[in-house]
């Protein structure tokens, strides 16, 4: 969450879909998904704990695939091994101050403070929809994917990445939800309260790729 993957997703919706690709549910008013829907096996998510029992269940039940924001752990579930094992699987993480920031202007934002009043540090301190991405490409606390990309450097790591696919890669141009902040440092918005909440929060991202505030 809050890591350009839907603008990512859209870039390769625009330049690389073929008819067999997967492009999951996007939001934001995008109408573009492919081949997300059919039946899966709910065993195995079911017997490690991947999915909740409800996920599993209302997704088996509605078809639903592949949809957004799911963890690697179920994606490597409802595919077939070889797929899993042969493609080069990647995530893009960013630095928790600064995606915490995004996320509460995204959700209740505007100018500091929401259409109720609710500041940064309200909002924090409700602690809903925190965009804790940590478990969506680990498992048991390891890394599960092959790379993980960082949001500050979105447009040269992508362009080295698409090199060694062999693809074409211009530029990230796509901008799936970009118009909910207006540029601002993240520390004009932390407070002393939340610096020390996400630095203990997000303990595991900020070890893992040696983000600083």
């Amino acid at each position: 969450m809050k890591t350009a993957s839907s603008s990512i997703e859209l870039n390769f919706a625009n330049n690389f879909m073929e008819k067999s690709d997967v492009l999951s549910h996007m939001e934001e008013g995008i109408d573009l998904e492919q081949n997300n829907v059919g039946w899966f096996n709910p065993i195995p998510e079911l017997m490690d704990g991947s999915y909740s029992l409800y996920n599993t269940a209302f997704q088996f039940y509605h078809k639903f695939k592949f949809g957004p924001h799911q963890s690697a752990r179920v994606i490597k579930n409802r595919i077939p091994n070889h797929i899993w094992n042969s493609y080069l699987k990647f995530t893009v993480e960013r630095n928790p101050f600064d995606k915490m920031v995004s996320m509460y202007f995204m959700n209740w934002g505007k100018n500091g403070c929401n259409r109720e009043g609710r500041s940064f540090e309200d909002w924090v301190k409700r602690g809903q929809n925190i965009p804790y991405n940590f478990p969506l490409y680990t498992w048991k606390g390891d890394v599960i994917v092959d790379r993980v990309l960082k949001y500050e450097n979105i447009q040269q790591e992508l362009s080295k990445l698409y090199k060694e696919l062999g693809v074409p890669f211009q530029s990230l141009e796509e901008k799936a939800k970009s118009t909910y902040r207006k540029k601002k440092d993240y520390k004009e918005v932390h407070s002393s309260y939340t610096k020390q909440w996400t630095e203990s929060n997000f303990k595991n991202e900020l070890d893992l790729l040696g983000y600083e505030y």
